[in-house]
């Protein structure tokens, strides 16, 4: 291996592939990445052998043609890169390590027998749909809030993908809450399996974008996998297996009680309310009420509660409700536009909660059973 790269664009590509290796791997095999140089191009894989990263640097032309591959620990080639602050370094192999230099720094970092480690996936799954990145990243942000974060039940750390026609969905639920979201794609068949994904590879997927949002994704996927590219950036997920919940069935449909207002101005009520609730296990009350107007306030805590209002256009019966706060705050930090809207169906029911500027999103809330 011979390569002459820029600083900057290799410590990019290393921090890329490693931010999914653990702190302690399992298998200490998996602390290391994988250096494959081709002719045009240098490639980065790390993996957890639940999740992998593939990210591609092109070579200039007068780069010396080789076939080389190398297996280096993540560690000492992030942290060399981090403290080297020269333009350009040479990569060159050296037996089954690897020799850095630049102009003012040089370094030689051991590497580890290639055969035990795993390579990338080089199959390509079946199915391939294509969607907006900007669309996608916010699917993902707005769904990515429900997924349960305990794996008692595997399915609901995962995020459902259901593709029919020309839209793609995306639910995820941990039972207490839901999240729904359509987009429209291009997909080379009207209907294609369903399939879950975990909600760390949305979560990784989500980094991996950044805060460009120009281009598309390409998303691949089978029974088994899922890929999705992004820019030069590969990234591998195993699936989750098992059946995800019917969960049409939750969603409400009428209502007897429907409430507008301004998404800013409930956050900043629901945010002060939350202060006092922290140790109530985060509940808060909710009064809807026809008299134009929505009551938030906290229970009585070890500091006191607190008691907030705002205006807003209530039809139907008048409601008091309890929530989650983070459920509450969960949702109106995900959503952009200026108006949302509560529909509402008693205190026992699930309420349901949209926007006027997207509705191609569903979020539904169970409500707290308290007294008082």
């Amino acid at each position: 291996m011979q390569v002459e790269i820029e600083r900057e664009q290799l410590s990019q590509a290393v921090s890329r592939v490693s931010r999914i290796i653990a702190l302690r791997p399992a298998l200490p095999m998996l602390a290391n990445i994988l250096l494959t140089q081709s002719e045009q191009s240098l490639e980065l894989f790390a993996t957890d052998l639940e999740l992998g990263i593939v990210t591609t640097i092109p070579l200039t032309k007068d780069t010396p043609h080789d076939t080389s591959q190398l297996v280096i620990p993540a560690r000492p080639l992030f942290e060399f890169l981090a403290t080297n602050t020269d333009q350009r370094i040479t990569l060159t192999s050296n037996g089954p390590g690897l020799r850095l230099e630049s102009e003012h720094m040089k370094a030689e970092i051991s590497g580890v027998e290639l055969g035990e480690f795993p390579t990338p996936p080089t199959d390509t799954p079946k199915y391939q749909i294509t969607v907006k990145k900007i669309d996608f990243i916010q699917a993902l942000r707005q769904v990515g809030i429900a997924p349960a974060a305990q794996d008692t039940r595997p399915v609901l750390t995962g995020m459902l993908v259901v593709v029919r026609e020309a839209i793609l969905t995306l639910v995820a639920t941990d039972s207490f809450r839901l999240a729904e979201k359509h987009l429209t794609i291009t997909a080379p068949e009207s209907v294609l399996p369903s399939i879950i994904i975990p909600g760390r590879t949305a979560s990784e997927l989500l980094r991996l974008a950044g805060t460009d949002s120009h281009g598309d994704v390409e998303f691949r996927f089978d029974e088994h996998q899922c890929q999705f590219l992004v820019g030069g950036t590969r990234l591998v997920s195993r699936l989750i297996d098992g059946s995800f919940p019917a969960y049409q069935g939750i969603i409400p449909q009428a209502f007897q009680t429907e409430a507008h207002l301004k998404r800013a101005e409930l956050l900043s009520l629901v945010k002060a309310a939350n202060v006092f609730s922290r140790e109530s296990g985060s509940s808060i009350k909710m009064n809807f009420s026809t008299d134009g107007f929505i009551q938030v306030r906290s229970g009585q805590g070890q500091f006191g509660q607190v008691e907030t209002r705002m205006e807003a256009e209530v039809t139907g019966e008048s409601i008091e409700i309890a929530f989650n706060a983070r459920f509450v705050l969960d949702v109106l930090n995900v959503l952009s536009g200026q108006d949302i809207v509560f529909r509402l169906n008693g205190k026992t029911t699930p309420a349901l909660v949209t926007t006027p500027d997207d509705p191609n999103y569903r979020y539904v809330m169970t409500p707290l059973r308290i007294e008082g």
